[in-house]
């Protein structure tokens, strides 16, 4: 609760200035990427529900290590970075819509971690080609989720996604409320918003030739 703030601020740059601050966005994704598998592989895979507290507290500032390190070096190699951001917006977008669509046809976990897969890799694969298009949709994206996902906290009405997760495994998605499509739909319109908003800046940085890359790829 007390980082609510911090993920809202951080949302709301992502989604005005994100593609803009190429660098520091790929930075933090990728520090964000890495320290989600690594508690991902570590709690999910490799620890029992009975591990000691204390345990977390050694392995998140490692997580977070780990992810400074490997952030630092892909922060360089732009097209491996904005892949990422790719696939980070892929996969968000994948949720979503599972969560408001497909889970009325299939609620199986199976079909929630394909489409995660599939929109991931796609939206990734095409961030190759597309570098500022991406970007510019990519952040715009995941600034939403993290904006509208702090307020959230304060609000309520947005359930939790790992009891969320649990309820797919178990075939349960007939509650849902309908706090939770009011919550995406926001999601949809920042995102729209934040599209705008950056591409329209992209144009006029282009045209007045400041100086500053926006986006520079070495092949």
């Amino acid at each position: 609760m007390y980082l609510t703030p911090v993920v809202i601020i951080i949302g709301l740059l992502y989604l005005c200035v994100g593609a803009y601050f190429t660098k520091v966005s790929v930075f933090i994704t990728v520090l964000a990427t890495t320290v989600f598998v690594v508690l991902v592989v570590m709690y999910g895979i490799l620890l029992s529900f009975s591990t000691p507290e204390w345990v977390g507290w050694i392995i998140l500032p490692a997580a977070v290590v780990v992810g400074l390190v490997i952030a630092s070096l892909l922060s360089t190699f732009l097209k491996v970075g904005v892949f990422l951001v790719g696939c980070w917006a892929g996969g968000m977008f994948a949720t979503c819509l599972f969560e408001m669509f497909v889970y009325k046809i299939s609620d199986l976990a199976l079909v929630l971690w394909i489409m995660i897969g599939v929109f991931a890799l796609i939206l990734g694969i095409i961030s190759l080609k597309f570098l500022k298009l991406v970007m510019i949709i990519g952040t715009s994206f995941i600034g939403s989720y993290l904006a509208v996902r702090g307020i959230s906290f304060y609000l309520g009405g947005y359930p939790n996604e790992f009891e969320m997760y649990n309820e797919i495994e178990v075939g349960d998605l007939d509650n849902v409320p309908i706090t939770m499509y009011l919550y995406v739909a926001a999601m949809v319109m920042l995102s729209a918003l934040g599209i705008l908003f950056q591409y329209k800046r992209f144009k006029i940085c282009s045209r007045s030739k400041r100086n500053g890359e926006y986006i520079k790829v070495d092949d």
